[in-house]
């Protein structure tokens, strides 16, 4: 069919160019973290820092996000919420995607042209950067060029899923005529809705452009273009069309070279190459010999080793995976109960989310102007909290049933001793990084470079280099990092529109005026946070929902680097939640045989416990707040 022709001919017309910016954006990524290293060495130990390496981050930094989207689209890794659409019938799948992709193409067509548009601006100004006197123009060219290639491979998606279509012949295609209706409804949206006889107000507006969002959203369209189909339509309406081109335009660039956001790729770099270099192993097998004799002792082993990681990790699926793949066939071998074993996996990996440096603190920091830092100093302690409950947990788990977790061989106290060496990789590195920020030495965007460089030297040090472990780390995080700036962009685009519709600050006002205690309020946030948590990630949860429930949060008077930890910590219950839990279906990769609703019954004891954790957070908020007060 010349339908599947089309498809395979733009596939390999754009694998050749997707690769090679992937290829450019990890070098150029790894250069980052080589020449910030050099700025901090050279400042703090001969007072000779580079010279405007603050602007050649902000440079480097927008290839970082926009070179590897494309490659991500190819192997679709762009995240969508499969909750309803995938339990329909394939035929109304292929409907639905035909119609969400053509919505999502058409969407990174107007932000590519935007991109070239505004690059021609910027070249005819020619505009140039402050201290090195580079030309602009060529950097957002870059960013419109490789979202071209993005919308070469979502028109090659779009073609898969009508070639899907028409291939089952009959009348099928005749579903097709609803869908290009709704899309045509939806995009001329701006100027049907001007020439009804009543004008719709912007708060109504607003809880209009929410729910189709959500409807856009439910039917797995790809999230980032949600929010730029919503923020582009929704200001062509309440301003005008030239006002949302001018956002489209400008804020993939001005998002894409702001300094502060350079964090991102780097933490995730640090994390992922941290996770190929075996220090992951050394911390379970030192957990393992002082807890291992105790029963459920591997158990709270896997719990205190995924604390240790999430030290220098900062994902909660990529320490429950990394470390599952680590405890689970230990825990087989000294036949640990299955739901035990998976749920400890899962709820320990819940840790990484929490104990800095964590990719979650900071988005919450971006999106609602709080310090990083004080947000990474504050998750220490609640995450030593997490790990003492469930650690605790596990305890009384096997108190009423031994067989759950049997102990395993005792350790003589010298091996124990011995087994420390396991873990000093990990301690100097968080020492290491959040040391540093809390003295002021280097900025949490210099800590992410700096912690990286210290994971290479711990890997050439321990002889455990290797080639393809930095290139796969590199790749997969300038991959990870388009797949969040996309959605974070996003974010920001749709955040800007949502403000003029002035819901967000009425809603705030509404809440804080009813006659209920602040703690009802919070209780009833929280609750939303659980539900979302399971048909989302918890990345995604926290960016569509921020510009709503942050100003309501600051109305009620709640700290807000209390409430980041808060949310941070219910959005981690709702990814183990039932009947959704995303980690619970990680854990499920890598625990082969085990049903899903053994691993389910395994995570309530600690659905429990979190929930315990998390009243214990509510009833003495200075957990998360004293050492932020106390060191900065």
């Amino acid at each position: 069919m010349w339908l599947d022709k089309g498809q395979q001919f733009i596939i390999k017309i754009v694998n050749t160019p997707s690769k090679i910016l992937n290829y450019i954006g990890s070098v150029v990524l790894f250069m980052l973290v080589i020449m910030t290293t050099i700025d901090v060495t050279g400042r703090y130990l001969f007072s000779k820092p580079l010279p405007a390496t603050y602007e050649l981050t902000q440079f480097m930094f927008s290839i970082t996000v926009f070179f590897g989207m494309a490659y991500f689209g190819i192997i679709k890794r762009h995240i969508r919420i499969n909750l309803l659409v995938d339990k329909f019938p394939t035929a109304a799948q292929n409907i639905i995607d035909t119609t969400t992709g053509l919505l999502s193409l058409g969407m990174c067509i107007v932000l590519s042209w935007q991109a070239f548009v505004q690059a021609r601006v910027l070249q005819l100004d020619k505009l140039r950067s402050d201290i090195w006197h580079i030309p602009i123009f060529p950097f957002q060219l870059l960013i419109a060029l490789a979202l071209a290639i993005l919308g070469m491979v979502l028109l090659a998606d779009f073609l898969e899923s009508l070639a899907a279509v028409l291939k089952r012949g009959g009348l099928l295609w005749l579903w097709l005529l609803p869908g290009a209706a709704l899309v045509l409804l939806l995009v001329g949206m701006p100027v049907w809705l001007k020439s009804l006889p009543f004008t719709i107000d912007g708060p109504t507006f607003g809880g209009l452009c929410v729910a189709i969002m959500f409807i856009l959203l439910f039917l797995r369209m790809h999230i980032g273009f949600v929010l730029f189909v919503i923020a582009f339509l929704g200001l062509s309406y309440m301003t005008s069309i030239t006002a949302a081109n001018k956002l489209i335009s400008m804020t993939p660039y001005n998002i894409g070279t702001t300094y502060i956001y350079s964090v991102m790729p780097l933490f995730i770099f640090m994390g992922l190459f941290a996770s190929s270099s075996g220090i992951a192993r050394s911390l379970y097998e030192t957990s393992y010999k002082w807890l291992g004799h105790r029963r459920g002792g591997l158990a709270m082993a896997t719990v205190g080793a995924c604390a240790g990681f999430a030290a220098i990790c900062g994902d909660s699926m990529a320490t429950a995976v990394t470390m599952g793949s680590v405890s689970l066939p230990e825990m087989k071998k000294y036949n640990y109960h299955n739901g035990l074993a998976t749920g400890c996996v899962a709820a320990g990996g819940s840790v990484g989310i929490l104990i800095p440096p964590s990719t979650a603190f900071i988005i919450y920091g971006l999106l609602t102007d709080q310090s990083i830092g004080k947000l990474f100093i504050a998750g220490i302690l609640p995450g030593i909290l997490l790990t003492s409950v469930f650690i605790i947990t596990i305890s009384i788990l096997c108190r009423r049933n031994p067989a759950y977790g049997p102990a395993g061989p005792v350790v003589p106290l010298i091996e124990k001793i011995k087994s420390l060496k396991g873990t000093w990789a990990a301690a100097v590195l968080f020492l290491f990084v959040m040391g540093g920020i809390y003295k002021g030495v280097f900025t949490p965007t210099e800590a992410g470079a700096l912690g990286s460089f210290g994971v290479l030297v711990i890997v050439l040090t321990t002889k455990k280099f290797r080639w393809t472990n930095l290139y796969k780390a590199l790749n997969e995080s300038l991959g990870i990092t388009g797949m969040i700036f996309i959605m974070f962009i996003g974010a920001i685009a749709f955040t800007r529109f949502f403000s003029i519709t002035r819901l967000p600050t009425m809603l705030a006002g509404f809440i804080a005026g009813l006659e209920l205690p602040r703690l009802v309020i919070m209780i009833c946030i929280l609750i939303l946070y659980i539900i979302l948590g399971c048909v989302m990630n918890a990345l995604p949860v926290i960016i569509l929902t921020l510009p709503v429930i942050f100003p309501t949060v600051m109305v009620l008077g709640y700290d807000p680097i209390w409430f980041g930890v808060i949310m941070v910590l219910i959005v981690q219950i709702g990814v183990i939640t039932p009947p959704i839990g995303m980690n619970v279906f990680a854990i499920s990769g890598v625990a082969k045989g085990v049903p899903l609703a053994t691993i389910f019954r395994g995570i309530m004891p600690f659905w429990i416990a979190m929930i315990v954790a998390i009243a214990i957070l509510i009833a003495f908020p200075q957990i998360a707040l004293f050492l932020p007060n106390l060191l900065m």
